[in-house]
C-alpha cells in the first residue's frame, strides 16, 4: 500500500523594522498593513511609531501618504491629516490616483471603505473645493467619483456649476441630476440659461444652448416625478415662448450651424408633460408665419402627440415644408417623424421629390426603411418627372438627383423609363456651362449616370473614371474576358488561360474588384497592390520599390534597399481648435475634438532610398506629402532602373480605390510595346507618370549612393512610435 506524505509549505521569513521601512515611499499604501503579519517587533508599538511620523513629513503629499497607511492599519489619528493635506494639489491627485488605481479600496454598502478606517463623507468633504472648482489638479476625476459613489453627498456642492462656462463640466453636472430627477434649483438655472437675449450662431454659444436644450427636454421626458415633470414642461413653454417674442426666434430654436436643433427636445418634451398653455403654444407654432418651414413642421409633429389626432393646419404646414428650397440640417431625422405620425399623404410626398432640396432626403427615408413604395409605379412616375428640374440644378444640389437616378435604376422603374432617362441626362449635359469651374466633375457625373443605363454610342470615354471608361469601352466594342484573355496572351503578356478558368471567374465588374486583376493572375502575371497613406508617417518607399522589382520577370535584383531621412513637421498653430471655431471652418459644434491638437505642416519633408543592383549603388529622393506617400517618384525610379539595364519592361500602376482619406493603388508589370498595344485595344486604365526613355532625365532620377548618416526618427507627437523594418523588407 502505497502512503503519501504532504509536507506543508515552509512558512515565510519573518521581516524586521528596518526591512519594512525599506523603500516605503515606493510600496502601495497597504503595503504595511499586509506585511504585519511577518513582523517580527511589536505591532503596536509600530503603528504608533508611524501615527508620530505623519507630522514630520516635508510634503503635503507625503503627509497624505503616511496618513493612509495609518488608516489602513485602523488608526483614526490618520484622517485629520489627510483631509488637511488634500487641500494640497499634488496630495490631492495622489488620493484620487489611488483610489482610481488601488483595487484595495472597495467601497461597501455603509459607506466605508473595507478594511480602513475612511468613509466617502469623509473623501467629499475633502474634496469640496476640487467639486466647487473645476480648474483645480484632479478636480475632473473628483467629480467623476463622487457623483458614481456618492452623489446625494456631493449634490450640495456640485448644483453651483449648473451654469459652469466650460459646457464639458455643466453638461456632466445636469446629467446626473437628471438621473436622480434632482432639482435643486436646475431647472431654472435650465431656464435662465435658454432665455438668452441674442445668439451668435456661428460661434459656441449656439452648440451651448442646442446641448442644455437637449438636456432639458430628455430628462422632462423621462422624468419619473410628477410634480418636478409638471414643472420641466412648463420650463420648456417658457423657453420657447420667450423665443418667440424675439427677433431671433429662428436662430434661437433651429440655429443653421448645428446639427440637433435646440427646438425638436423641447416640443417633444412639452407633448409628452401636457403642462398648461402646450396646446395654445403649438397652435400658434403652426401658424406663425414668421417660423422656418422646418420648425412648424416639428411643432406639428409634437401637436399630434399632445392631441392624438392631426392639427387642421397640417397640409399647410406640409405644402409650405417641400416649397421651402432651403431646409437646414436633420431633415432625415424630421421626415420620419412626420412619416412615422402618417403626417403626410401619397401625393405630398411624391409632390416633394420635385424640391432639390428634399428629394435626396425623402428617398433616404424610403430606403433606410425597404418601403413598399419604393417599388410602386406612382414612385417611378414621380422620379422620371422630377428628374429634369433636377438635374437642371444638379451644382446647387447633386444628392438630389443621384439619389432619384439610384432608384429609377432599380428593376422595378427602369425598363419602363431608361430611355427617358438618357434623354433627360443628355439633355443635362447640352445645358452645362464649360467656363463654372465645377463643369468637369459634373459631366464626369452625368456620364457615369449614362453608362448605368445602358448608354454607349453618345458617352465620353474620356469623361468617365478609369475602370468605368474600361467597362463601357468593353461593352461598346463587344470584349469579354475571352477576348481579353486572347489579346493579352497574344502581347505575351500572360500564360494561356484554360476555357474553364475563364467561365469560373467572378464576373463583378467594379474598381474595387474587376475580374481582369484575376485573369492577370491566373494568367502568371499577379498583380501588387499598395496603400498610399499612412496615417503615422512611416511611408515605406523602399519597400514598395523592392515590390515593384519582383513584378519583372525574371525580377530585378535589388540588395541593401534602405530608406534614410525623416518627415520634417512644422507647427501652423498650437491649436487646431482655434482655428475650427472661425466661421466657415466647418467643424460646427465639433470644435471641442481639437482641443488641444497642433495643426502642423509637412512642407518640404525629403526622404531617399538607397539600393544596389549588381555592382552598382544607387539612390533616389522622394518627397511625401502629409500621410500621402510618394508613390510616382518610386514608379519612376523603378522604371528609369529597367530602362539603365535595358530591360524592355515597364511597371504600370492602375488605381484602385480611395475613400475617407485612404487610397491605394494596383500595379502590373510587363513588355512596353506589348503592354502599349494591348492598352490601346482594351483601353486600361492606367494612371502615374509616363515612363522615361534612355536618355531622357535618367541621370536626374537615379543618382550615385553616397554615405548614409545615422539620423534619429522624428514624429509628429511624442507619443508616436516608430516600428523598425528590416533592411529589404
Amino acid at each position: 500500500m502505497n502512503t503519501h506524505t504532504q509536507t506543508g509549505a515552509e512558512p515565510p521569513p519573518r521581516i524586521s523594522r528596518d526591512e519594512l521601512f525599506q523603500d516605503f515611499f515606493k510600496r502601495p499604501t497597504h503595503g504595511v498593513r499586509d506585511l504585519l503579519p511577518r513582523y517580527d517587533g511589536d505591532p503596536g508599538e509600530l503603528s504608533d511609531r508611524l501615527v508620530a511620523a505623519i507630522g514630520k513629513q516635508d510634503s503635503a503629499t507625503k503627509r497624505a501618504f503616511v496618513s493612509l497607511v495609518v488608516l489602513w492599519l485602523g488608526r483614526h489619528e490618520g484622517l485629520p491629516t489627510l483631509m488637511d493635506a488634500m487641500q494640497d494639489d499634488e496630495a490631492r491627485v495622489f488620493v484620487l490616483d489611488e483610489l482610481r488605481r488601488n483595487r484595495q479600496f472597495v467601497l461597501g454598502a455603509d459607506g466605508r471603505y473595507q478594511g480602513l478606517a475612511l468613509t466617502i463623507a469623509d473623501l467629499v468633504q475633502a474634496l469640496e473645493p476640487a467639486l466647487r472648482a473645476p480648474e483645480l489638479p484632479g478636480a475632473d476625476w473628483a467629480r467623476r467619483y463622487c457623483i458614481e459613489h456618492a452623489f446625494d453627498l456631493a449634490a450640495p456642492h456640485l448644483c453651483t456649476l449648473f451654469d459652469y462656462p466650460k459646457l464639458k463640466v455643466a453638461e456632466q453636472v445636469i446629467e446626473a441630476f437628471a438621473q436622480h430627477d434632482r432639482d435643486d434649483g436646475l431647472v431654472e438655472a435650465l431656464r435662465t440659461q435658454l432665455m438668452v437675449p441674442a445668439v451668435d450662431e456661428t460661434q459656441k454659444e449656439a452648440g451651448r444652448l442646442t446641448t442644455l436644450s437637449h438636456l432639458l427636454g430628455s430628462w422632462a421626458r423621462r422624468c419619473l416625478k410628477p410634480d418636478l415633470k409638471q414643472r420641466l414642461g412648463t420650463a420648456c413653454v417658457d423657453i420657447i415662448k420667450d423665443a418667440l417674442a424675439s427677433d431671433q426666434v429662428n436662430e434661437r430654436l433651429w440655429p443653421k450651424s448645428q446639427n440637433r436643433p435646440p427646438a425638436e427636445p423641447l416640443l417633444a418634451a412639452i407633448a409628452i408633460c401636457r403642462p398648461p398653455g402646450a396646446e395654445a403654444l403649438l397652435r400658434s407654432m403652426l401658424v406663425d408665419g414668421r417660423l422656418l418651414a422646418v420648425l412648424r413642421a416639428s411643432a406639428l409633429c409634437a401637436a399630434q402627440d399632445l392631441l392624438g389626432a392631426a392639427p387642421p393646419e397640417r397640409a399647410e404646414v406640409i405644402r409650405d415644408l417641400f416649397a421651402n428650397d432651403a431646409p437646414m440640417r436633420a431633415d432625415s431625422q424630421l421626415l420620419e417623424a412626420l412619416d412615422q405620425r402618417q403626417l403626410i399623404s401619397t401625393d405630398e410626398f411624391l409632390a416633394g421629390l420635385s424640391c432639390p432640396a428634399w428629394a435626396a432626403a425623402l428617398i433616404y427615408l424610403l430606403e433606410n426603411r425597404a418601403d413598399d413604395r419604393l417599388q410602386s409605379s406612382a414612385l417611378g412616375e414621380a422620379l422620371i418627372g422630377a428628374l429634369p428640374s433636377l438635374l437642371a440644378q444638379i451644382r446647387r444640389a447633386p444628392n438630389a438627383s443621384e439619389a432619384v437616378l439610384r432608384n429609377l435604376g432599380q428593376p422595378a422603374h427602369r425598363a419602363r423609363h431608361e430611355s427617358q432617362v438618357r434623354d433627360a441626362l443628355h439633355t443635362a449635359l447640352e445645358g452645362l456651362d464649360p467656363t463654372q469651374p465645377e463643369a468637369r466633375e459634373l459631366r464626369s457625373r452625368l456620364m457615369q449616370q449614362l453608362a448605368r443605363f445602358g448608354e454607349l454610342q453618345r458617352l465620353d470615354l474620356d469623361a468617365l473614371p478609369p475602370w468605368e471608361a474600361m467597362a463601357a469601352h468593353w461593352a461598346r466594342e463587344g470584349i469579354d474576358l475571352k477576348r481579353a484573355a486572347a489579346v493579352l496572351h497574344a502581347e505575351g503578356l500572360i500564360a494561356p488561360v484554360s476555357e474553364d478558368q475563364l467561365t469560373a471567374l467572378d464576373t463583378l465588374d467594379t474598381e474595387y474588384e474587376h475580374p481582369l486583376i484575376e485573369l492577370c493572375a491566373l494568367g502568371g502575371r499577379p498583380w501588387h497592390q499598395q496603400i498610399l497613406v499612412d496615417s503615422g508617417y512611416e511611408h515605406a518607399h523602399d519597400r514598395l520599390f523592392g515590390d515593384l522589382a519582383k513584378l519583372v520577370v525574371p525580377p530585378l535584383p535589388i540588395e541593401d534597399l534602405r530608406q534614410t531621412g525623416s518627415m520634417t513637421f512644422t507647427e501652423i498653430s498650437p491649436n487646431a481648435a482655434d482655428l475650427a471655431r472661425q466661421p466657415g471652418s466647418g467643424y460646427g459644434e465639433n470644435f471641442a475634438l481639437l482641443e488641444g491638437v497642433p495643426l502642423m505642416s509637412t512642407e518640404g519633408s525629403r526622404q531617399q532610398v538607397h539600393f544596389r543592383c549588381g555592382d552598382q549603388r544607387q539612390r533616389f529622393v522622394v518627397y511625401p506629402k502629409s500621410s500621402w506617400m510618394d508613390a510616382d517618384s518610386v514608379l519612376v525610379a523603378i522604371n528609369a532602373l529597367l530602362a539603365q539595364l535595358g530591360r524592355p519592361e515597364c511597371v504600370h500602376r492602375f488605381p484602385h480605390f480611395a475613400d475617407w482619406g485612404y487610397e491605394a493603388a494596383l500595379y502590373w508589370a510587363g513588355d512596353a510595346a506589348a503592354f502599349e498595344r494591348a492598352r490601346v485595344q482594351l483601353r486600361l486604365p492606367v494612371d502615374g507618370p509616363e515612363r522615361l526613355s534612355p536618355g531622357e532625365g535618367l541621370a536626374s532620377v537615379l543618382l550615385p549612393d553616397e554615405p548614409i548618416a545615422p539620423a534619429a526618427p522624428v514624429h509628429l507627437y511624442p507619443w508616436t512610435l516608430s516600428i523598425p523594418r528590416a533592411s529589404g523588407a
